[in-house]
């Protein structure tokens, strides 16, 4: 069988990045036959938050706005969809909307040192 190169692009603060990857693991699990070759490759979400992040309920407020909602809701589907994952989201415990460049940083450095993902 062929090697799959898969290429991941995600960000470390994207809870639906989160599942995707629960998800991913679980489907290569499931087919062991399957010889795949996973990179993950960073993304930032918001490139502009301030590199010392910002409060998570302020920027979800300035950021969304009227829509806020039905963000709220979304969470709440995206929280029963993740359960079946194993994955426990906790988005009211969220201090701080962190900047994710540093964060990418140490991936890329633990990936070249090839102890990373």
């Amino acid at each position: 069988m062929a090697l799959i190169r898969l290429d991941v692009v995600s960000d470390v603060v994207c809870p639906y990045c989160w599942l995707g990857k629960a998800r991913l693991d679980a489907a290569l699990k499931a087919h062991p036959e399957l010889e795949v070759e996973v990179a993950f490759r960073p993304f930032q979400l918001d490139p502009e938050t301030p590199r010392e992040g910002v409060d998570a309920q302020q920027y979800m407020r300035d950021r969304f706005g009227p829509a806020l909602e039905r963000i709220r809701e979304g969470q709440a589907h995206l929280r029963a969809a993740a359960s079946d994952a194993g994955i426990r989201y906790r988005f009211d415990e969220i201090p701080r909307q962190p900047n994710t460049l540093n964060a990418h940083r140490l991936i890329r450095w633990a990936q070249a040192d090839g102890k990373g993902p």
